[in-house]
């Protein structure tokens, strides 16, 4: 049996067509045509996800407008429908037009959803989200955030539950991938963002105002068109697909974590979260260089997006270059700045006793190179005599220098280098302040000794203290520029320098 919807009485215009489409359901309201489903029960569940669809491109034709009208520059239009199916759906709701059955059997959210953990961008997984963000019933204020993060399994049904069960399928399928152990510290991440994300523009679409958890009545297409430049940012920064390896956890690594997850469960007066299982089995930060760098593009992509678009390029500070007194010695906490590579050809057979072994009697000397790390030392960032030391004790070749400002100008100062490093209250008079130099100090490091390393929170400012995407994106630039490796902080440097700089 086919269930015609009827356009013609919500607008009162008699030349509406309407075709039977399950795949993409839509509305052309400027050339009056609906594509929506038309049967009965679904054959597979027997809900009535048609009627819901019905029910909701019939909203479209009472509220959205003809036209979404001219777009401001930077404002996707997938990100205008995305905010209108959140507009239309509350509407709907508000107006006592149930929505209480799912628009899709939820086996299928489920699996989708799944397959979009497994492969999909951070924007996919986002926009599947904000789709289907809507409440299954009227409500008077906006709930707390923690029914986003703490959806568990055996909720689906729940005709209590305020969300709507695709959203409440969709989190429980994510939550559940969470839980499983098998997803890379990095993609939990990512989910963890998606999940914050689709609060935020569900929650500022349907309350009175930011300050307020008071539900509004009505929500005019202003408001979509308003959110729709910060829904852009996201889908555009973060549409980048991940390889397998950036969202599942190698063998190894799910055998440490099980190992790790085995020894808890023993022991009746502990219960580890995940954060806290990855962080036993020592698999919650980046371990490796090109997991490391796949780090650092979310970093960048979630910052450029916090920052404001400011709209004029960065005025950086005047840097000026120091050369202190490297006063205190370390030679005899080092070892030497060379190393002596074992050969089986050369002119001095001076390890006659390895014969026997591999034949590699000869040795010559090999240079270790330590590059350069320049530490941003404004006052997000915090490193000490003995952070210096631990790395010099890993290259002790490394020149480490750092940089801060106030006003209009900065100072880098060169605090080690040939096995010396300056003292404890040199370190503590010039920390602190602010960043004012981050591009200029850049250029600076882009001039020395290879392998380059730029310790940074990304929280680069030019004069006036000003945070802006343009001095953000200037730095990011001269990164790939300069084949300059971020790192976010010294541990990091501890952990990482040595595979930056190799024996050569």
């Amino acid at each position: 049996m086919q269930h015609r919807p009827f356009p013609e009485i919500v607008t009162g215009e008699n030349d509406w067509e309407v075709f039977e489409e399950t795949e993409r359901p839509r509305t052309d309201m400027t050339n009056k045509k609906m594509y929506v489903p038309l049967d009965d029960n679904c054959h597979k569940c027997g809900l009535q996800h048609g009627r819901m669809v019905r029910r909701h491109e019939l909203g479209h034709v009472k509220w959205s407008p003809k036209s979404m009208g001219r777009l401001k520059q930077g404002v996707m239009e997938e990100a205008v429908h995305l905010l209108e199916e959140i507009r239309i759906n509350h509407l709907l709701t508000w107006h006592g037009i149930p929505m209480s059955e799912p628009h899709k059997c939820i086996n299928e959210v489920q699996m989708f959803t799944r397959q979009l953990v497994e492969k999909g961008s951070v924007s996919e997984i986002l926009k599947w989200c904000i789709a289907a963000a809507f409440l299954r019933e009227k409500k008077s204020s906006w709930l707390s955030h923690r029914l986003y993060l703490a959806t568990r399994k055996g909720n689906v049904g729940n005709y209590n539950s305020p969300l709507s069960h695709e959203l409440e399928a969709t989190l429980i399928a994510m939550q559940d991938m969470i839980d499983s152990h098998t997803l890379t510290a990095q993609r939990i991440k990512d989910l963890e963002f998606v999940i914050e994300q689709t609060y935020w523009f569900h929650r500022v679409m349907i309350v009175t105002n930011k300050n307020t958890s008071t539900i509004t009545k009505n929500i005019s297409f202003n408001r979509v068109k308003k959110y729709a430049k910060d829904l852009s940012d996201i889908l555009s920064m973060f549409s980048e697909r991940p390889t397998e390896e950036e969202v599942f956890l190698s063998a190894e690594q799910k055998a440490k974590l099980e190992e790790v997850k085995l020894a808890d469960e023993k022991d009746e007066d502990s219960y580890l979260d995940t954060d806290e299982l990855y962080e036993e089995a020592g698999i919650n930060d980046t371990n490796s260089l090109k997991a490391l760098d796949q780090r650092n593009k979310a970093d960048v992509r979630k910052k450029l997006y916090d920052m404001k678009q400011a709209g004029t390029p960065p005025n950086w500070g005047t840097l000026k270059v120091h050369n202190p007194q490297c006063s205190i010695n370390l030679s005899n906490k080092l070892r030497q700045g060379y190393t002596r590579i074992a050969k089986d050809y050369g002119t001095n057979p001076n390890k006659i006793q390895r014969y026997v072994v591999d034949k590699k009697i000869f040795s010559r000397k090999h240079n270790v190179y330590g590059g350069t790390v320049l530490i941003d030392a404004s006052g997000s960032m915090h490193f000490s005599g003995e952070d210096i030391l631990e790395v010099m004790q890993q290259v002790p070749a490394v020149t480490i220098a750092m940089y801060n400002g106030m006003s209009s100008s900065g100072d880098l100062r060169i605090i080690a280098r040939n096995g010396r490093r300056v003292n404890e209250e040199y370190l503590n008079t010039y920390s602190g302040r602010a960043n004012i130099v981050d591009l200029p100090a850049l250029e600076w490091l882009g001039k020395q000794e290879p392998k380059r390393i730029w310790v940074s929170d990304l929280q680069v400012s030019s004069k006036g203290s000003d945070f802006t995407r343009e001095g953000l994106e200037e730095c990011v630039k001269a990164l790939s520029k300069y084949h300059i490796t971020r790192l976010a902080d010294i541990n990091e440097v501890k952990q990482f320098v040595k595979q930056l700089n190799v024996l050569k």
